[in-house]
């Protein structure tokens, strides 16, 4: 908020609304240092504005010769979420048909173009990531092994077990990525709003607001910090799946049966197998060739191909492809093109 109101006074400045010899005193006395932090909290009881008690600071801490604070200390949205008014002459209800125009918006009496990035589905950036925490804490858990965390000493130490190292940044990602829900929910219940800004609900969306922006911005370090740093054990992962003894790419082998054998006995023969495997314990690769139904025409060295795990990786190829090369776009333009050369293969 005093970030705010020192921009505030920048423009006004620029528009000779302020003097200029306002906006230095004002910029130091906006200082976290040089702010009684509890005192608006205690004063907006009486204005429910904690801006008439910030700009009460600014004053008495400025200069005399800059005591001009910013002629509009009441807290606005900033601009490219606020609401449009109800009162805007030019467009209807903000309505994007009303201007004649789906890129643009109203905000207040004038229609400006709408920001390409209001459409990004940022609600999802939490879950997304949390997800992505939650897979590092289950793959590194002793009896999967797949994945370790960034070591570092004394990081993810226990109170009672030496040698255990317990997945923090994935905790600490999951952990902000469950809050968000309901810091979420409760700005969505503040977009109500009788009139143009009504008493409680733009009131109710500060403290949330705050605390969502808060999260996010730990959570997105926090995960970048985990994806930086984080350990792949490929020898394990192969040797988990080993487990099923190739039963885990049943799918793949019964399409391939089908055009043999039909799907409905294709899918009961690989079935049967499997269910022999658990039983008695007869190697799911091995059992397959010697079933009386299996296809001479499948070979043993076909059924080996088949049951390789690493080629059944449907379209995780083009999927990690095309988000690398929306990643490169976006950082470095001209990077999109490299990209290709760094392509999953």
């Amino acid at each position: 908020m005093p970030d705010t109101e020192v921009a505030l006074t920048r423009a006004q400045v620029r528009l000779d609304v302020v003097p200029v010899a306002a906006l230095g005193p004002i910029t130091d006395a906006a200082r976290a240092e040089r702010l009684d932090v509890a005192q608006p909290a205690r004063a907006a009881r009486g204005a429910a504005n904690q801006v008439v008690e910030l700009v009460r600071q600014f004053t008495n801490s400025a200069a005399p010769q800059a005591r001009s604070p910013p002629t509009r200390s009441t807290p606005r949205r900033p601009r490219a979420t606020r609401r449009p008014s109800t009162t805007a002459r030019n467009c209807s209800a903000g309505s994007p048909r009303s201007c004649g125009s789906a890129r643009r918006t109203c905000r207040g009496t004038r229609c400006a173009p709408r920001s390409p990035t209001s459409r990004r589905p940022r609600p999802y950036v939490g879950g997304a990531i949390g997800k992505f925490g939650l897979d590092v804490q289950t793959l590194s858990r002793t009896e999967f092994a797949e994945v370790t965390e960034p070591a570092a000493e004394g990081r993810g130490v226990s109170s009672a077990m030496p040698q255990k190292r317990n997945p923090l940044p994935a905790t600490m990602v999951i952990a902000a990525a469950r809050q968000l829900p309901g810091l979420a929910a409760t700005v969505h219940q503040c977009l109500l709003h009788e009139d143009e800004r009504a008493p409680g609900a733009w009131h109710a969306e500060r403290q949330p607001l705050r605390e969502c922006l808060r999260t996010v911005a730990g959570l997105v370090e926090t995960a970048h910090e985990l994806a930086r740093g984080w350990h792949v054990h490929p020898g394990t992962m192969r040797r988990n799946l080993a487990l099923s003894d190739g039963a885990i790419v049943s799918e793949r082998l019964n399409a391939a049966l089908a055009p043999h054998l039909g799907r409905t006995r294709a899918k009961k023969l690989i079935a049967r197998v499997a269910l022999h495997g658990t039983t008695d314990g007869t190697p799911f690769g091995a059992a397959l060739p010697a079933d009386p139904d299996w296809p001479a025409a499948v070979t043993e060295r076909e059924v080996r191909v088949l049951m390789a795990p690493e080629a059944y990786l449907g379209s995780a190829a083009a999927l990690v492809n095309r988000v690398l090369t929306r990643y490169h776009a976006s950082v470095r333009p001209s990077a999109a093109a490299e990209s290709t050369h760094r392509s999953v293969t």
